[in-house]
């Protein structure tokens, strides 16, 4: 599939893998812009969404494709600086709850060409 960042005019901008009937993977492109201010590593941002979990218990993980990094935006109370660079980038994959996502290429208009596998198939319940 091909993500564009919310940032750009057009394209899909949000992929949703279902898990179970409380539980997803989010896939979303992003990229400095208007509304991505604080976008400073462009790529795709991989979330799980559990909405069996109250807002206090997480509903909402995202991967951090450079754990352990402090970020590179600063100075903005609402943006978590260790998360602005967690986006994944092409050659870059994450296998989670039986699902892998590879970052294939950033096109020329910046949009992103992801692949998304199942490596176990989504389970029935939950």
């Amino acid at each position: 599939m091909t993500l564009t960042p919310t940032s750009a005019p057009g394209g899909a901008k949000l992929a949703v893998v279902p898990l179970t009937r409380t539980r997803a993977i989010t896939l979303e492109a992003r990229a400095p812009g208007r509304l991505d201010h604080a976008v400073c590593r462009p790529g795709v941002v991989v979330s799980t969404i559990a909405s069996d979990l109250s807002s206090g218990a997480g509903p909402v993980r995202t991967a951090d494709a450079t754990p352990g990094s402090r970020g590179c935006h600063r100075g903005d109370p609402n943006v978590a600086a260790d998360m602005t660079d967690a986006a994944y980038r092409p050659g870059q994959s994450l296998t989670t709850a039986g699902v892998t996502i590879d970052v294939l290429e950033r096109t020329p208009s910046g949009a992103y060409r992801v692949a998304v596998t199942r490596t176990r198939p989504p389970a029935h319940h939950a």
